[in-house]
């Protein structure tokens, strides 16, 4: 996460955002050695907020919106649209 703000181009921006929500769910799969999974937002969206405060980009808000503004031009990106929505949540 602390990359995003020297990434330039929003795709790759994007694809941080998508590494960080998969390292995410397969870091809680991994300490519970399988028997525990992130099911649903309601777990999921503590864990976002964890790691975006901790992560201490410059300017997220800034980065965020940058990001989806792109996401929002795309109609094939539907479910970086959904995390989107999330992570500004």
């Amino acid at each position: 996460m602390n990359k995003l703000s020297k990434l330039r181009s929003p795709r790759e921006k994007l694809s941080v955002l998508l590494m960080m929500h998969s390292l995410m769910r397969s870091s809680v799969v991994d300490f519970y050695k399988g028997k525990e999974e992130v099911s649903s937002m309601d777990e999921e969206l503590p864990l976002t907020i964890f790691i975006l405060l901790y992560s201490r980009v410059e300017d997220l808000v800034a980065e965020l919106n940058f990001i989806d503004d792109y996401v929002s031009l795309d109609p094939t990106l539907e479910s970086e649209k959904r995390l989107m929505t999330n992570i500004k949540v």
